[in-house]
């Protein structure tokens, strides 16, 4: 093994068994240094890489009291890592198995114990999530489309009434020119640029529900060519600010009146703080621009907190539903 290998191996022991609390001999490094990875050292050899590490590579390795050395600093902060790792497994766009695997490579970031503090990490099989494994492939066709000027070729999955899985359109083969790629509510979406006999718009598809992905032969339709149902050119932050559930055909001013607090808090929940809460004659109006079907939809399951004031057409859209849910019970 040559040096620059044994300077690879002492920095991938102090990675694994040494943190601000736990500090490593110069016996214990290469003890673990030939366990692992099977080569042999002498207790120079170690001082000297080490010294390399400090001086020609700026490793944040400290020494105590006794001689002893340990890594301290590491490329993330376990903080940063709990944050990341939550959200993989909160996500609903990845299998139990893949978020799983991923999580734990990102521990692998940290001294095995550190790693104590993710033994949480193995409850995700637990947690309901999609059972698609090939998101990732899915992802690298699509960065591939980005970085060569070409559409995405894709079928979407759908399912059947009793659960099981089918193709949308009888296997429909969509054409998409990708343009971003967007989280919304644990969903991973890409949005494209999409065109078929009823029209073209800025279309959102959901990533895990992408089936047979290809790189088409079809040029992308370069951004500021299209043309949105709003705006002259599609406007990310517009759409993202204006889009309920992905839901964003027809944005309308929607006006409200708060009944509560806890209306308050579940559209600060939902939209964060796209609105503001005024009052007008002792009541506490909201209005803000959202798509009219998507806040329908989400609007119904809050409809003892919040009164929906306008527009008509979704007054009339509620009241229809309402009424359709009464015959129906």
């Amino acid at each position: 093994m040559n040096k620059k290998g044994s300077i690879l191996a002492i920095l991938k022991v102090l990675e694994k068994y040494s943190d601000c609390d736990h500090f490593l001999t110069q016996q214990e490094i290469i003890d673990h240094v030939e366990n692992d990875y099977k080569i042999k050292l002498e207790r120079k050899s170690v001082a000297d890489s080490i010294s390399i590490l400090i001086d020609d590579f700026d490793a944040d390795i400290s020494r105590n009291g006794s001689g002893q050395v340990a890594l301290y600093d590491r490329r993330f902060d376990k903080t940063e890592i709990q944050y990341i790792v939550d959200s993989i497994l909160s996500s609903k766009s990845i299998s139990s198995k893949m978020s799983t695997k991923l999580a734990n490579k990102l521990t692998e970031l940290f001294s095995k114990y550190d790693r104590n503090d993710f033994k949480y990490i193995g409850k995700t099989s637990e947690v309901y999530k999609n059972d698609n494994d090939n998101l990732f492939e899915t992802l690298d066709m699509i960065h591939e489309s980005f970085r060569i000027g070409k559409r995405i070729s894709f079928k979407m999955a759908d399912y059947k009434i009793d659960g099981s899985e089918k193709f949308r359109k009888d296997g429909f083969e969509y054409h998409v020119t990708p343009y971003f790629l967007v989280v919304d509510d644990g969903r991973y979406y890409l949005i494209g640029y999409y065109s078929d006999k009823f029209g073209h718009s800025i279309t959102p598809f959901r990533v895990d529900m992408m089936r047979d992905v290809k790189v088409s032969d079809w040029d992308n339709k370069p951004l500021n060519k299209t043309k949105d149902y709003l705006t002259e050119d599609f406007d990310l932050s517009y759409f993202l600010n204006a889009e309920v559930n992905m839901f964003y055909k027809n944005v309308v001013t929607i006006e409200l009146e708060v009944l509560d607090a806890i209306g308050v808090k579940v559209l600060r929940d939902k939209f964060g703080n796209s609105f503001k809460v005024k009052k007008v004659d002792d009541k506490y109006r909201v209005s803000f621009k959202k798509d009219e079907v998507g806040f329908s939809i989400w609007v119904m399951g809050h409809l003892d907190h919040i009164k929906v004031l306008g527009p008509e057409s979704l007054v009339d859209r509620i009241k229809t539903k309402l009424n359709d849910i009464i015959k129906m019970y």
